[in-house]
């Protein structure tokens, strides 16, 4: 070979060397779609008295990678079965037997939990199937979901030092702000609710807060006369036997006001005594 053609051969060997270093790297292939499944459960907290059912609807969302863009959508046709972690504080029906997720407004299978006992725990769902099994294959990432749940003892009126018969008597768990109604009986013949209570708890605990009280018919003139009430202050929750182990209780109310009769108008002043009280027990189980 002359000198001038291994010159050539050499010459076309560099400039291939150069030409691939500088030539752009082939583009990845695009990469296979992932999918992911997720259980959505509303709400994700309930409080709940002893023996009150709540109802919890959850939903499947499926979702979808591609190239860094992620698309999601609702999935119906699957099954979800839900587990309660202590289930002396709760339970769920169904509670051994997955649920579907059905299809139309909604897209939700639905669970009935109901409180038994006071305390907090916690209920997942999780995916038992996705309904896409046979479209999509099977073992993608199934998330579960995690609700709270807590239960207490909740109260109702039934007595009280005014001779109220109650007409709405639901306290709840005395943490939360309620309202009372009532009737007193035989006063210038009212036979409607006549009595407006109003009760706001203290944020620090359920045993003190404050009130405000409006009678219609409060009897300062005997069975025959009707006058009216404002009385607002505080009260105090009296647990018996103990706050620990209650099985009734009272709420003793003090307070300022003033009746207004026809013709005239007095104080009423309970600051330093408890004016009246309201007796309380655990209400019975119900929705």
């Amino acid at each position: 070979m002359s000198a001038r053609i291994r010159g050539l051969a050499a010459w076309f060997v560099v400039a291939l060397v150069a030409l691939l270093a500088w030539a752009p790297a082939p583009a990845s292939a695009a990469r296979a779609p992932q999918i992911s499944y997720a259980a959505i459960a509303t709400p994700s907290f309930a409080s709940l008295c002893s023996g009150q059912t709540t109802e919890f609807s959850v939903s499947v969302s499926r979702t979808t990678a591609v190239n860094g863009q992620l698309y999601s959508a609702w999935v119906t046709g699957g099954k979800v079965i839900g587990a309660v972690a202590d289930e002396r504080i709760a339970t769920i029906d169904p509670g051994d037997m997955p649920q579907v997720v059905a299809s139309g407004p909604g897209n939700w299978a639905t669970f009935i939990v109901t409180g038994q006992n006071p305390g907090r725990t916690t209920i997942e769902f999780d995916i038992f199937s996705t309904g896409e099994e046979r479209r999509v294959g099977g073992g993608h990432p199934l998330r579960p979901a995690t609700v709270t749940i807590e239960v207490s003892d909740c109260w109702e009126a039934y007595t009280s030092g005014l001779g109220t018969t109650f007409v709405q008597a639901d306290m709840g768990d005395l943490t939360e702000p309620f309202f009372l109604t009532g009737v007193t009986p035989n006063v210038a013949g009212v036979d409607t609710e006549s009595q407006f209570m109003f009760f706001l708890p203290s944020p620090q605990d359920r045993l003190h807060g404050s009130y405000a009280f409006i009678d219609t018919a409060w009897a300062a003139l005997g069975p025959s006369g009707r006058c009216i009430a404002f009385i607002s202050g505080r009260y105090d929750v009296a647990f018996y036997p103990s706050p620990d182990n209650p099985i009734e209780a009272d709420l003793l109310l003090k307070g300022t006001g003033t009746y207004v009769c026809p013709g005239f108008a007095l104080p009423i002043d309970y600051s330093n005594h408890t004016g009246f009280q309201i007796g309380m027990r655990p209400r019975a189980p119900g929705p």
